[in-house]
């Protein structure tokens, strides 16, 4: 198994989804806010059917690096698909869900010191 260091791990992960073609890729570092995960790596897909194969083309990538997933949600209506990396969460939105939710509003500091775009 390959190891990362938590950030570096989210970075592997936004990078793979900017390759699959997902747009607004962002890193959110929530280390200081919450006590579950560290960082959240959002991505826009451009419908849903462009969101699930983009998740799925995740599992097979870190499968092939033999890193497992703790749970998947949202996979099968695919507007809001959550992949818990443990330490790193996944979201991949529709562009209507991710104007809705906007996480970055809800989890970014409010000078974005916190946040990276990919």
């Amino acid at each position: 198994m390959t190891q990362f260091t938590n950030r570096e791990f989210a970075d592997k992960l936004a990078n793979i989804l900017k390759d699959f073609g997902l747009k607004n890729i962002t890193i959110i570092d929530v280390s200081e806010r919450n006590t579950l995960t560290d960082y959240f790596v959002l991505g826009t897909a451009r419908n849903p059917s462009n969101a699930k194969a983009s998740a799925e083309k995740l599992y097979e990538e870190m499968k092939k690096l033999e890193i497992f997933d703790d749970g998947t949600d949202g996979l099968r209506e695919a507007r809001w698909i959550v992949i818990d990396y443990f330490q790193v969460m996944v979201h991949i939105f529709t562009p209507e869900m991710r104007e809705f939710y906007n996480l970055e509003k809800l989890w970014a500091d409010p000078e974005d010191a916190n946040v990276t775009r990919i």
